[in-house]
């Protein structure tokens, strides 16, 4: 760590500290202010088309509880632990291990596999109510493969398996 930061104090020596500027501008917001602000940047997010609309699984104790408790789909793209989730939005995780290649290769797996499921998580979304959790563990094959083909196969597993029509229940019997 630098003690030393000279373009730190040249930036004081111009404009003064930052606790200076703050008493010029002096201004302040109340706190309907604030929550206003961050409803609208909410409604900013949602309109933007380009928001994600899944979060990343990044504790390792989640990835442990999927991989122990979550249904597996294998495939020669991937192989896929799900397991349905409270949440209002699905998950994703991406392990790339070493077998599949160099980082160079496990990085593309990864931006493929996430392409492929940005691709399908809106008819997931649309043919249930149910939000998950996924994991996928990249595969040899996957760097090599393009992301239309890992989304075709996605499609295939995922949408028969979790987005399933519901008319397979029994109807309730009217009286």
């Amino acid at each position: 760590k630098r003690t030393y930061q000279p373009k730190k104090l040249q930036r004081q020596k111009e404009h003064g500290s930052e606790k200076e500027c703050l008493q010029e501008t002096d201004v302040r917001f109340s706190q309907e202010d604030v929550k206003g602000q961050k409803a609208l940047k909410l409604l900013i997010l949602s309109m933007n088309e380009y928001a994600k609309k899944y979060v990343c699984i990044k504790k390792d104790k989640e990835f442990r509880f999927l991989f122990k408790k979550g249904d597996s789909i294998v495939t020669d793209a991937f192989v896929c632990y799900a397991r349905e989730s409270k949440r209002r939005v699905n998950r994703i995780g991406i392990v790339t291990g070493k077998k599949v290649g160099n980082a160079v290769k496990r990085s593309r797996a990864r931006r493929v596999i996430r392409e492929a499921f940005r691709l399908i998580e809106p008819l997931l979304r649309e043919k249930t109510q149910k939000r998950y959790d996924f994991i996928f563990v990249a595969r040899a094959k996957t760097p090599a493969m393009k992301s239309t083909e890992v989304y075709l196969r996605m499609e295939k597993q995922l949408l028969k398996r979790y987005a399933a029509p519901a008319n397979n229940q029994p109807d309730k019997i009217q009286k």
